[in-house]
């Protein structure tokens, strides 16, 4: 199981619970 696209899943999650907690 190679996680090519999930590599850049991993940031995107990560930035729209940082900007969800800044709302």
């Amino acid at each position: 199981m190679s996680g090519s696209g999930f590599a850049q899943f991993i940031p995107l999650i990560l930035i729209f619970v940082i900007f969800y907690f800044f709302l």
